[in-house]
Formats: C-alpha cells, sequence, structure tokens
C-alpha cells in the first residue's frame, strides 16, 4: 500500500500509488509517510496518468501538499546532501539550466574500503529530491570525508582520488568548497 509525494510536471504537488495500492482513485485518502519520516494524508484528485513502473499519479488538493521547510535555505550550487538518512549529490544538467538530485545507492561489489569491506554505488535520480533538499542539508567537510573514504571516491564529483594530499584528506580541492567547512 505505497504512496509517496510526488512532484508534478506543472509544478504542482501530487502522489504516486505504487501498482499494489488498492485505493481505487478519486476522492479516495491515502497515507503517506514523507522522507522524514512523518505520516501525512492526502486525498486524490484527477488521475495525471502512469508512469513506466505502473505507479498511478493523481493531482492531490493544495492544503494536502507536503510540508516544505520554507525557513531553510534553497540549494543553489552542486554538492553532497544528505537527508533523512539518505545521501544525495546534486548536478546541473547539461544546459547549466537547472539543478537535480541523485540518490547514492551502495551495492556489494569488489572494492575494498577502509575496513576491508566491500561498497560500490551507483547514482539514481530521484525526482523531486530538489523540492526538499536544502543548503543545510549540505555535507560537512568530516561526513563528506567519511563517505569518500567508504566509496573510495569523491563523494561530491565520484571522480577517483589520486593525488596524495586529496587521498589523505578523502576530497579533492575543488570539491572541499562544495562542502560545509567544520566551523559552519
Amino acid at each position: 500500500m505505497s504512496a509517496r509525494f510526488a512532484k508534478l510536471d506543472d509544478g504542482s504537488w501530487g502522489v504516486k500509488l505504487a501498482p499494489d495500492n488498492q485505493a481505487s482513485g478519486t476522492g479516495d485518502s491515502v497515507r503517506i509517510v514523507t522522507r522524514a519520516g512523518r505520516e501525512s494524508v492526502a486525498t486524490l484528485g484527477d488521475l495525471v496518468g502512469t508512469n513506466q513502473y505502473g505507479d498511478r499519479i493523481f493531482k492531490i488538493a493544495q492544503e494536502d501538499k507536503p510540508e516544505v521547510d520554507d525557513s531553510l535555505t534553497p540549494i543553489t550550487e552542486i554538492g553532497a546532501f544528505e537527508f533523512g538518512g539518505e545521501c544525495f549529490i546534486v548536478k546541473r544538467t547539461k544546459d547549466g539550466e537547472r539543478l537535480y538530485a541523485m540518490k547514492v545507492v551502495e551495492h556489494t561489489a569488489d572494492r575494498i574500503n577502509e575496513a576491508d569491506g566491500v561498497v560500490q554505488i551507483e547514482l539514481e535520480y530521484q525526482r523531486g529530491a530538489m523540492a526538499f533538499l536544502r543548503e543545510e542539508h549540505r555535507l560537512d567537510e568530516a561526513r563528506a570525508k567519511e563517505l569518500s573514504i567508504r566509496y573510495g571516491k569523491c563523494i561530491v564529483c565520484g571522480r577517483k582520488l589520486k593525488a596524495a594530499k586529496s587521498v589523505e584528506a578523502g576530497i579533492g580541492p575543488v570539491c572541499m568548497g562544495r562542502v560545509r567547512s567544520r566551523a559552519a
């Protein structure tokens, strides 16, 4: 019975219902657990369509939209962010006009980390993540270094660290400017 908030193409909010969700449609109420772990209820409006996974996407009433903390600062530059226990990499589109977020997903593979464990990551596009990620979620130097060492590459840009100074720091010099300093 999974339901998630979804940002629609027109900028409004909707709800995405997984194929196993028994809600029949317009007028039904669905329970949603947000990424922050908060529970919310939304009433389904008109069906917008379905996606490639068979999820049905419905409009919702304005008053049912997810709470977004507007007191926090929107993201304006690329970098690495952590929210709800998940790590996100924010990048620019090829035309440089917009930002988008990729979620870091761990997979078992053939890369040994500092604890002789095997960790490999993939980045998966996260539609709607820019709606809840904020500048205050940007990784600080210590966390960026920890994740870079764990994955064997820079957590911000994904490049393998080669220079001795960068390997020691756990992050490259350009990307160091894209994380929060320890003083912040």
